[in-house]
């Protein structure tokens, strides 16, 4: 089996291409209404090569992002102040520098196009906004309209599911949505999907008002283990949620789609100090203390990948790369020449 590794813009990149594999189980008629145009996503795979298939191949979506709680054990400033805007100066910074290490102007978006970031909390964005010069906004601007910093849910949180009132969900996310739009527009920056990995559980209405919102996609995690191991062993982690028995199904139904262990990054792909692997390859037989391992972690990751697409009806496969306050030093995660 080949394994091609791609860099996603966030949970859609890997949901159209489910969608794709598995619409003649599904609904088209629901998802063309929100966005699916089901008859194109066969031209829109023959004329994209960077995912196109052959025999075994398996092609992983890679999902740079954070997961910034706005309220957990501090405060949201103090969150902020401490680790968030960090992680916002050092990822824009990264997808717009070029080649030779100086910042970009932003007209171009960087010469670094592979670089992508998945964003979900506007109410830390909306903090580091408000202190960032004109020019950095047009440069956030210039990588948002190429794709690459893309909003996922786009809320002002990741929110609860189950406490808050219906009104309580769509005012929060009215909030950064507008937010999104007023300085963004209405074109790339959109979310189309909704990114809840750690929300303690989901509910039933949750598909009716995503649905509703205009969404296509919705990711999921913290499901009960049991559950989540049922539908691994039976290739159902990607399904069509309906919210409801008695709405029509256009209206509060959304596709699904169940990450399969959990949003962190996986050990294998632990090259950094964030996750507590701390993973290093080395290639260069001039330095033979440490000792080539570069064929033996590319294995491992095959390995790991492999695994885990087994778990779904597909060649395709999400791998979140990210964690709780993550990306806060880019030299970790964006030295690579790509």
């Amino acid at each position: 089996m080949v394994v091609r590794v791609e860099l996603a813009l966030a949970l859609l990149g890997a949901a159209i291409v489910s969608t794709a594999n598995s619409a003649g189980r599904n609904d088209d008629h629901h998802l063309h209404e929100h966005g699916f145009d089901v008859s194109s996503l066969g031209a829109w795979h023959a004329h994209n090569s960077s995912v196109a298939l052959g025999g075994e191949e398996l092609v992983v979506f890679v999902v740079p992002h954070t997961h910034d709680d706005p309220g957990w054990l501090q405060t949201v400033d103090s969150y902020y102040v401490s680790d968030v805007h960090w992680i916002l100066d050092s990822v824009t910074a990264a997808l717009g520098r070029d080649r030779s290490g100086a910042d970009d102007d932003g007209a171009a978006g960087g010469q670094y196009p592979k670089r992508v970031f998945s964003y979900v909390e506007i109410a830390f964005f909306a903090r580091w906004w408000a202190q960032q010069t004109a020019r950095t906004r047009d440069a956030t601007r210039a990588l948002v309209r190429a794709g690459r910093l893309q909003f996922n849910t786009g809320g002002w949180c990741m929110g609860d599911e189950a406490a808050p009132t219906c009104a309580a969900v769509i005012n929060q996310m009215t909030e950064g949505l507008q937010f999104v739009l007023r300085e963004f527009g209405a074109g790339a920056a959109r979310p189309r999907a909704s990114w809840h990995v750690d929300p303690f559980g989901h509910s039933s209405s949750t598909a009716s008002l995503w649905s509703d919102m205009g969404f296509d996609a919705f990711g999921l995690n913290r499901i009960d283990w049991r559950e989540k191991d049922r539908r691994k062993a039976t290739q159902e982690l990607e399904f069509l949620w309906r919210g409801s028995t008695t709405l029509p199904g256009g209206t509060n139904q959304i596709f699904a789609h169940v990450l399969d262990s959990h949003y962190a990054t996986p050990p294998e792909m632990g090259y950094d100090d964030k996750s507590g692997h701390g993973l290093r390859i080395n290639t260069d037989a001039r330095l033979p203390t440490y000792g080539l391992n570069g064929e033996q972690q590319a294995a491992a990751f095959v390995k790991m990948a492999r695994t885990r697409s087994a778990w779904y009806r597909h060649q395709y496969l999400l791998l979140p790369f990210g964690n709780d306050f993550d990306h806060q030093v880019r030299r970790l995660r964006y030295s690579l020449p790509y």
